[in-house]
């Protein structure tokens, strides 16, 4: 959480947000013991124990506190308290350089005194031995004072010797893209040997101020394009930018200053700040003195530089540069983006949903679905800019991608699929949907096409609005469960899709369909997640790792053999959705990581919240169950129920097809009740053996998603949660009874969330939770007839479980483990509850259904806790001209 106004960090009193950067929020203060304002950098909570935050962090304050300079911003003090790390900082009043360009250029004079300022600050920095590789308008405060420059985050330091960065070396690609390939700063000022992946020096530093007072003077950066890719082009490309007819009025040493700053090659460059702030000090020579002369050398220069281009792209052509060897013409550059202060990539909050990630399809913005503070909202980073806006009114959203003009991102919602304007945030719902979706695509015709839900194919809808309808149809028979992930080839005739059929991801593969004829054909196995990549290249995931093949996609069809290209994609394990996306112009985005799914352990808890493990290794286990002799738990592990015996230790599998959830044990331990979606359009009841080896048995009645609760003693009836279809009242509490008529016969029907239900062990009453009152809470109603019902849980209550005695009713309220005393017998009671123990125990049933832990004969919890979870990644990769580095890496091809 962020701090609230008046909170003390020290001696300092927390006041208004100032700003906020990738790693770092800047705060007004008031120091307490001198009585003047300062500035409070600090480092939020979750980045606390992150080493690279903090080192960002204390590198920034080494570098700031060695240079005491009056243009780069004062050091004061650095602090830790109560898990936060900060700064102390000089507080200025005044505006960015970026803020005040928004105005249009500065007046030569004023540009040239800041950029002296500017270029003096430099010469301190790097005669300290501190390169400050993100020298932009953004970290340059104007103030009544002069220039300031701020944020020394990624400055490092430089080399031992002179300077001089060695042979360049063009940055490549292999199967897993290291750490080392990251690109530190913000891409219209980078340097063009820092693209090239060789190491920042003084001279990068100098490049980037040349495309600083380049802005000033122009009003427009020194390097424009419509892409990230483009960027790189235009940094590397042989043609460099001018001051010559952009304004009139500039002085010809300007002109030649910047340059000589942006010429391509270091060793061409200013070798020194100090020699350019001297130049700045100089008086200017007006401009129309050496108007004539100009343009006699312009004439020249514009003539040898076309006969020198051309020499040049010629060289280019066949992969060379000078003194660099063979390189790509538009080498591939990783970059890091990290995301806002406080602010993680967050996992899709249903089963299965589709990539966080995507990018538009000119490549030049970047949607992602983030949390902060326990809140999951939509974000848009633009990549030329470096600007992330949060997207108001996103809250909840899953799933996201871009309309074809970039303008509009599309997401899923657990009520809707929307469109919201990346312009001016204007929000639009497009249609209803149901709560489990699966990833989407918008076709350049204005088609949506997506999956809606656990068992059904592919839907489409027009992005205008409407209702949606069916494209694909899911062949049951053939073993399929699902038909997810889209993606629409050119020319709008072709649907990718991944086709799941349960178990992990080596029961999935991409198939093809043609919206014309509607023929479908297998493309490849053990795959998810397929993307198109122009030209001519299939895109596609395996266990987290990348994967690409030449693609006709003309005929749909493979044109050469599979090959890795990227590893460490982050992925949900249970159905192979895999967090990246390619723009049209072949930039890839990626959250870096590996599973999605934290790893939990089984752990038995005490009534005093004492815990001890289980002997079952971690794993991705959710909905424990424990049999009525206390023998075996069945547990869902991705997307499937298992048996654990707690005796011998053995983890055996008791489910092969679909998705199945919610295991709900027979009172003589032979079957299990389960919901599974194998062979059928909604997920229903289904019984397995719980020895395995049988085919599952059907016991819903298809009328809507059913999820079982618990047996009656009888092993006859069988209370479960329904979401009826057509139905207007949400969850309701069905009884499934297997002698009686009618067979599913309402318990509980409002129109509210009724759900959770447990049947106590005499038969008698039954446990549920509603939603009636505006939040859950714990009930107790008469089993099975009418009668008057009680309101158990005072302040919120999920997940009701029965002592097995049947004296004792068990729920959670957050954090806290409560116990009810309860009697049945005659009229129901219950006593008020009190806490156990409180614990950080994982929740498993997002969706309604059986609760996440239970209780053993013995009286103990059989619960689920985290054990080494998977960090929520902080930040995107970018791989810019990654469609060139497939070209490199593919093999030959096929006819």
């Amino acid at each position: 959480m962020p701090p609230a106004p008046g909170a003390r960090l020290g001696p300092y009193a927390i006041g208004a947000l100032l700003g906020a950067g990738g790693m770092g929020e800047v705060y007004r203060a008031h120091d307490t013991r001198l009585g003047r304002t300062v500035a409070l950098k600090i480092l939020p909570p979750a980045f606390a124990t992150d080493p690279v935050a903090r080192d960002r962090l204390a590198r920034e304050a080494r570098a700031i506190s060695s240079l005491a300079h009056p243009h780069i911003c004062t050091l004061f003090d650095i602090g830790h308290q109560d898990g936060t790390d900060y700064l102390v900082m000089e507080y200025l009043e005044g505006e960015t350089l970026s803020e005040r360009l928004r105005r249009g250029p500065l007046p030569i004079a004023e540009a040239a005194r800041v950029a002296a300022q500017i270029a003096d600050a430099l010469a301190t920095a790097h005669q300290h031995g501190i390169v400050h590789r993100d020298l932009k308008p953004g970290n340059v405060m104007l103030t009544k004072s002069g220039a300031k420059l701020l944020d020394f985050g990624i400055a490092h330091a430089l080399p031992a010797s002179s300077g001089t960065t060695g042979a360049a070396a063009a940055a490549t690609m292999t199967a897993a893209l290291s750490a080392a390939d990251r690109v530190p700063g913000t891409l219209p000022y980078m340097a063009p040997e820092v693209l090239e992946g060789r190491e920042a020096d003084a001279r990068s530093d100098i490049f980037a101020f040349g495309a600083v007072l380049f802005e000033m003077l122009a009003g427009r950066r020194a390097f424009e394009a419509d892409t990230a890719a483009g960027f790189t082009a235009a940094i590397l490309g042989t043609e460099r930018p001018t001051l010559l007819g952009v304004r009139s009025g500039i002085p010809v040493l300007l002109e030649r200053l910047v340059a000589t700053c942006l010429v391509t090659e270091p060793a061409d460059r200013w070798q020194s700040a100090r020699d350019i702030a001297l130049h700045l000090e100089a008086p200017l020579e007006p401009a129309a003195v050496a108007s004539g002369a100009r343009r006699r050398r312009n004439g020249w220069a514009i003539a040898v530089g076309f006969v020198l281009g051309a020499i040049v792209a010629t060289l280019a052509g066949v992969g060379w540069r000078r003194n660099s060897g063979p390189v790509p013409a538009r080498p591939l550059t990783r970059l890091s983006l990290p995301l806002p202060s406080g602010t993680l990539l967050a996992p899709n909050d249903t089963p299965a949903a589709g990539s966080s990630v995507a990018i538009s399809p000119d490549g030049r913005s970047v949607a992602f679905v983030a949390t902060r503070g326990g809140v999951r909202t939509l974000g848009v980073r633009f990549l030329e800019s470096g600007r992330v806006k949060t997207l108001a009114g996103t809250e909840g959203a899953m799933s996201p991608f871009f309309s074809p003009d970039g303008h509009w991102v599309g997401f899923f919602t657990r009520t809707g699929l929307k469109k919201v304007s990346i312009d001016d945030g204007t929000l639009i719902t497009i249609c209803q949907t149901p709560p489990v979706t699966r990833g989407g695509v918008w076709a350049r015709d204005g088609t949506i096409y997506f999956s809606p839900d656990f068992s059904r194919g592919l839907q489409r809808v027009q992005a205008a609005g409407g209702v949606f309808q069916e494209v694909t149809q899911v062949e049951f028979d053939s073993g399929e469960s699902n038909h997810l992930l889209p993606d629409v080839l050119p020319g709008g005739e072709t649907v990718l899709f991944t086709v799941w059929t349960g178990g992990s991801f080596k029961d999935a593969s991409v198939w093809a369909q043609s919206l014309r004829t509607g023929e479908r054909k297998r493309l490849i196995d053990s795959a998810t997640a397929p993307a198109f990549v122009p030209p001519d290249y299939l895109a596609f995931a395996r266990e987290g790792v990348l994967f690409a093949v030449r693609f006709d996609p003309i005929r749909a069809a493979l044109v050469g053999e599979v090959f890795p290209i990227v590893d460490g994609v982050w992925t949900d394990p249970a159905t192979g959705s895999t967090h990246y996306a390619v723009g049209d112009d072949g930039t890839l985005v990626f959250a870096p990581g590996r599973s999605t799914v934290e790893q939990r352990r089984l752990v038995w808890v005490d009534r005093e919240g004492r815990m001890v493990p289980t002997r079952v290794e971690p794993g991705a286990y959710g909905n424990v169950r424990i049999s009525a002799d206390g023998r075996r738990v069945a547990l869902e592990l991705l997307n499937d129920i298992w048996v654990y015996d707690l005796k011998t230790g053995a983890l055996s599998r008791a489910t092969y097809r679909g998705v199945n959830q919610f295991p709900a044990w027979m009172p003589d331990g032979r079957s299990i009740a389960i919901s599974s979606s194998q062979g059928v359009l909604l997920p229903t009841l289904f019984s397995i053996a719980s020895e395995g080896g049988q085919a599952a048995a059907r016991l819903g009645d298809g009328g809507g998603v059913q999820f079982p609760g618990s047996w009656a003693a009888d092993g006859r009836r069988l209370a479960y949660a329904e979401l009826r279809e057509g139905s207007d009242s949400g969850w309701d509490i069905r009884m499934l009874d297997l002698d009686g008529h009618p067979a599913h016969s309402p318990l509980v029907a409002t129109p509210f969330t009724d759900d959770t239900p447990m049947i106590s062990p005499d038969g008698r009453a039954l446990a549920y939770v509603s939603d009636e009152t505006g939040r859950a809470q714990v009930y107790l109603c008469p089993f099975p007839g009418k009668g008057t019902r009680i309101q158990v849980s005072t302040d919120g209550g999920t997940e009701p479980v029965w002592s097995r005695s049947g004296g004792e009713l068990f729920f959670r309220s957050g954090r806290r483990m409560l116990a009810v005393r309860v009697r049945t017998q005659g009229q129901l009671a219950a006593d008020p509850p009190a806490v156990l123990f409180e614990g950080d125990f994982v929740v498993t049933s997002p969706v309604p259904g059986a609760p996440s832990y239970d209780v053993a004969p013995d009286g103990r919890f059989l619960m689920v806790a985290r054990s080494g979870e998977q960090p929520l990644p902080g930040q995107l990769e970018v791989v810019l001209n990654w469609a060139a580095e497939l070209d490199r890496r593919a093999p030959p091809r096929t006819p």
